[in-house]
């Protein structure tokens, strides 16, 4: 349910790898791209009572760290 940028995704990234290769984001289209796309959790917090507990930096740092881990 947070909007992300892909610069925010982008920069998230960089970090947890100290990474400092060049990252160029154009902000061109292509035909077919989803320009905004956020998770709307209401029906999800009605139903199921579902609160998020991690924050987008914390869920791609894990990410991150269990992607290190596999072949």
């Amino acid at each position: 349910g947070e909007p992300v940028s892909v610069n925010r995704v982008v920069a998230e990234i960089v970090s947890f790898f100290k990474s400092e290769s060049a990252v160029s984001i154009t902000s061109e289209f292509r035909l077919g791209d989803i320009r905004h796309n956020i998770a709307d959790l209401n029906k999800a917090r009605a139903l199921l009572g579902f609160q998020p507990r991690i924050d987008f930096a914390s869920g791609v740092r894990a990410f991150l760290e269990w992607a290190e881990g596999q072949e």
